[in-house]
């Protein structure tokens, strides 16, 4: 298996996705340390405009031998070209992290330059929102993760849940007509929120989030993994209504049936025993 093959094969579950900025090997290898799902070698917004030219020359090195995603600038950055030349040909590099993609076209261009790889895009703007169904159905793209920053900054919208709750539930939605894995939630601002914000973004049905602190991995992957308490609730659940429905009764339950299915298959692709 290649590593882009690799990468769209463990994409779909992956938890944690933390950014570290390409302005040194020390920090990368901190944030490979706390063995992320994802690790995104970061060439954007991380990176201050006077290193970018370092930034590439580390992450070209880094990907010689350690396996990473990298956040490439959008399309309409004069940074997006020397990003993608950086990196094109990177023995290790999995994927791309696409920057303010606001149409199909952002991801497909940038599909012809690295053609082969992953792409999440990331929606960031208002105008991107609109077209998330258009962005996730760009056969490249393969999950949505979502700016919340940027986003805000366009927007004005507040930083708070209840603020940003219909963002994040069209990015469920539209992950989901395109056929795509729950999206990837932005990073919290704060490491005391991490654990909360993540809770909240899996009840709206996201699947990863993004992080940019190392600590916050361990967090994220336990918030998004089924608890014992969710397995057994979902086991009871099957026990109660049948493995394929024989005792459903109510219309409701078929609903039930099916979340419980999915949870106990996510544990299952978590390596976590189901009793089955």
């Amino acid at each position: 298996m290649t590593a882009a093959e690799h990468a769209t094969a463990s994409t779909a579950i992956a938890r944690s996705w933390l950014l570290a900025a390409a302005v040194g090997t020390d920090r990368l290898s901190a944030a490979a340390a706390a063995k992320p799902d994802c690790l995104i070698v970061d060439l954007e917004d991380g990176v201050p405009f006077a290193r970018k030219v370092e930034a590439r020359e580390i992450a070209r090195e880094w990907l010689r031998s350690n396996r990473s995603w990298v956040r490439i600038s959008d399309v309409t950055s004069e940074q997006h070209l020397l990003d993608v030349d950086a990196v094109r040909g990177a023995s290790g590099l999995l994927g791309v992290v696409l920057a303010k993609a606001e149409s199909a076209q952002d991801v497909l261009r940038t599909a012809r330059l690295l053609p082969g790889l992953p792409i999440v895009p990331m929606i960031e703007s208002a105008r991107a929102l609109t077209r998330a169904v258009e962005i996730a159905d760009a056969e490249p793209a393969v999950r949505l993760a979502f700016g919340v920053g940027d986003f805000r900054h366009d927007t004005g919208i507040a930083d708070t849940a209840v603020a940003l709750t219909h963002a994040r539930s069209q990015l469920v939605v539209a992950s989901r007509a395109a056929g795509l894995p729950g999206p990837i939630d932005g990073p919290s601002a704060g490491p005391d929120s991490v654990r909360a914000d993540t809770r909240f973004a899996a009840e709206l049905g996201m699947t990863g989030k993004l992080a940019v602190r190392p600590s916050d991995t361990a967090v994220v992957n336990d918030a998004l993994t089924p608890s014992a308490d969710d397995i057994a609730a979902a086991t009871a659940t099957i026990d109660r209504l049948g493995e394929h429905g024989e005792r459903v009764v109510s219309g409701a339950d078929m609903p039930r049936l099916a979340g419980a299915k999915t949870l106990l298959h996510r544990a299952r692709q978590f390596g976590i025993p189901v009793g089955d």
